[in-house]
């Protein structure tokens, strides 16, 4: 059986389009609609009209434009251009035969000639011709005019990014501002906290120890915060340049786990090491101890009560591997590289393991990256042998480069 022939109608207007169809439809064929040039473009290039139908004023890509493009592309340079138009001068007609288009049909459309007109031109028909000097003409002033247009687009796109890198250097100095206002009253807030738990002010009640347990939890939960904001704008200067120490991998992890003994324990969460010997590395020490820790801490609140979490380290093709794996739910698919993004929180978790800013893992990305290393995500992890077999949470792997 003989496929219907398709053809694309690029018209903003509803009631044309709807008009076209019917026409169109009522003769056997197939009517595809693009509302604006950009999404006429895309369509004509999915679908391989038979013929395609342009008014020549159309949104987000002028009508000359499309048709130039077209006849650009080697899948549509063949396909005939009709110009659906009620502006139909002589002016026009040649400028949009010079750039392509095969012939014109004015509007209003008469329906008794519209589909007879349509077929001819589908059939290789081509009524109007444009002399060659006046073809080269208009090619040059559609040149001219292109690139006017592109200047006019690259002045405003500089004048945007101006004013974007201006609001970037506000909001750097806005958060850099904060977040030393914040992080002044956090120092003596977590040091009395201390002195108080520790009874050095004098002894306290099963109550108030709950209290002053839940001021200093809370307080390090902010200062955390404090800490993650103050890195972003520290590496987004551009002033972060890793310094490269010798680095042990079992060391960055035993520095890295200090902090949260106390929350595995309260979990009944065991914290497993298997790091290949005599492994050794260049890398910024502290920062990396800073993003391990941030991991960690992520794996800790995403993990049930008495799981267990592997920290891992080996080397592999010229480089290190540092994986932190968990017992935990998992990163859905289409969320593994979104996660790093900066205050991406995954929305399948509830509030008690959406604590924080989610700047963690954007921040891990970009200290792994000014190392010449990459950072990701598996869920589950996809080593299915030894001893990371039982980890069929999340997996988040850093690899970094050994030294030269």
């Amino acid at each position: 059986m003989e496929t219907l022939k398709l053809v694309l109608y690029i018209e903003d207007d509803p009631g044309s389009a709807l008009l076209v169809r019917k026409l169109l439809e009522a003769e056997g064929m197939r009517v595809a609609i693009a509302t604006d040039g950009i999404s006429g473009l895309e369509t004509a290039m999915e679908i391989r009209p038979d013929l395609v139908l342009m008014d020549i004023n159309i949104p987000n890509l002028e009508g000359q434009d499309v048709a130039v493009r077209m006849k650009a592309e080697p899948e549509l340079s063949d396909v005939p251009i009709v110009a659906v138009t009620a502006h139909g001068g002589e002016e026009n007609k040649t400028r949009f035969l010079s750039l392509g288009c095969d012939g014109f049909i004015a509007k209003p459309l008469d329906p008794d000639s519209f589909t007879s007109m349509v077929m001819e031109y589908m059939q290789g028909s081509r009524k109007d011709t444009v002399e060659t000097d006046k073809a080269l003409e208009e090619l040059r002033s559609y040149t001219f005019s292109l690139a006017n247009r592109l200047e006019a687009r690259v002045r405003e796109l500089m004048e945007a990014n101006s004013r974007l890198e201006k609001a970037n250097e506000l909001k750097s100095r806005f958060i850099d501002k904060v977040t030393h206002e914040l992080s002044s009253p956090l120092t003596p807030i977590l040091g009395y906290s201390r002195i108080l738990e520790m009874e050095q002010a004098g002894k306290l009640n099963e109550l108030q120890k709950k209290c002053v347990k839940s001021l200093r939890i809370s307080a390090n939960r902010m200062r955390r915060l404090v800490n993650s904001l103050l890195e972003v704008s520290y590496l987004e200067s551009g002033r972060f340049v890793p310094r490269r120490d010798r680095l042990d991998p079992a060391d960055l992890f035993r520095e890295a786990a200090k902090e949260f003994v106390e929350l595995a324990g309260e979990k009944e969460i065991r914290i497993e090491f298997d790091i290949e010997e005599d492994l050794f590395f260049e890398g910024d020490r502290d920062q990396l101890i800073s993003i391990l820790g941030n991991i960690l801490h992520n794996a800790l609140k995403a993990s049930p009560r008495g799981a267990d979490i592997l920290l891992f380290a080996g080397s592999h093709d010229n480089g290190v591997e540092l994986s932190v794996l968990d017992q935990g739910p998992g990163i859905p698919g289409n969320e593994l590289e979104k996660v790093f993004r900066d205050f991406y929180q995954i929305r399948s978790r509830d509030i008690s393991e959406r604590e924080g800013a989610g700047l963690g893992l954007a921040i891990a990305r970009r200290v792994v990256e000014a190392h010449g290393g990459s950072i990701w995500a598996e869920s589950p992890p996809c080593d299915e042998s030894g001893k990371k077999a039982g980890y069929a949470g999340t997996s988040i792997i850093i690899s970094l480069p050994l030294p030269e």
